[in-house]
């Protein structure tokens, strides 16, 4: 008579404990919870990215907070919260992100929206932050920068860069390794004040190209408009930060998939709500960026746009 198999308790062991964690799972999946919204401002972006991350959401409750960006608003904002007894807050932008950081030390936050929290200071890496704060960064990789403008421009081989040294100086640091592991030269231009900056341009016709950082002291809306039409005149490409900047005149630039970035938000409350630390999720990146391209630019400066180039374009304007 053949014996019946018999499970190993260690397996048995693991198998039991892994049927409770899913069970436990689905049950906090399941449950309704109370999200605090804390908004920087009211913008459009964020108002279709949090409709979007409510229909994900749908079993929830949702209290919406407005700083109206400004900080003297987060006592009075953080006194209400705290008697609502929420179980995350969701905050987007930079500012709403720190007053969250800087007031709350237990209750789970995830940010969104939020550009070069390292540089800002708001993070140390983009990494798991080991507190309470996780949350998607808009930081696109340099290397994905740099492939996608030699894609454009396949003569590049120096990268001018004028930047702010207070502001992006840690961008640019990065970036200038990026650079020699790809073998290309970054030629970095810094400056201390929004003025400098149009006496600068000179230093770009050493360059093979011009790269954009977000950095608030360089691109003021006149430094902008200096900086495009004498690239446009100087025949340098000019990589932008935005799709607005490519639409302005920039040769090239990236942009984001907005919906998938408000998909990427949404799953990352969700994986916190189930019961995972936030400080152990890495903070998460774009996960889908675009290349944008400007065919009358192109023209301008006399750069025939190759067919891969176009082919990999989400967006071309003519």
């Amino acid at each position: 008579m053949k014996r019946k198999p018999r499970i190993r308790p260690s397996i048995l062991f693991f198998l039991l404990v892994t049927v409770y964690w899913l069970l436990v799972t689905n049950m906090c999946l399941a449950m309704s919870h109370t999200i605090a919204v804390l908004k920087t401002r009211s913008l459009p972006v964020y108002e279709n990215a949090l409709q979007q991350i409510k229909e994900e959401l749908k079993k929830n409750k949702f209290i919406v907070y407005d700083l109206e960006g400004n900080k003297a608003k987060e006592e009075a904002i953080f006194s209400n919260l705290r008697r609502q007894k929420v179980d995350l807050i969701l905050s987007f932008g930079t500012l709403a992100t720190q007053v969250a950081k800087e007031k709350e030390k237990v209750v789970p936050i995830v940010f969104t929206y939020v550009l070069n929290p390292v540089a800002s200071g708001l993070l140390s890496e983009l990494g798991p932050t080991k507190t309470n704060l996780t949350g998607v960064a808009l930081d696109i990789p340099i290397e994905e920068e740099f492939s996608n403008f030699k894609l454009v421009v396949p003569t590049l081989k120096t990268i001018a860069v004028i930047y702010s040294p207070k502001e992006t100086g840690i961008i640019v640091e990065k970036a200038n390794a990026v650079a020699a592991k790809m073998k290309l030269v970054l030629k970095p231009i810094p400056i201390s004040d929004s003025s400098e900056v149009p006496q600068k341009l000179e230093l770009l016709k050493d360059a093979d190209g011009l790269w954009m950082t977000a950095d608030s002291v360089v691109f003021t809306p006149r430094n902008t408009e200096y900086i495009i039409l004498y690239t446009l005149k100087e025949g340098i490409p000019f990589m932008g930060a935005s799709e607005e900047f490519v639409k302005a005149g920039a040769l090239c630039g990236k942009a984001l998939d907005l919906e998938t970035i408000n998909k990427q938000t949404a799953e990352l409350v969700k994986t916190v709500l189930a019961g995972k630390n936030s400080g152990e999720i890495p903070i998460a990146t774009p996960a889908k960026v675009d290349l944008v391209l400007n065919a009358h630019t192109a023209e301008i400066i006399n750069l025939p746009l190759s067919s891969a180039a176009l082919k990999q374009a989400k967006v071309v304007f003519k």
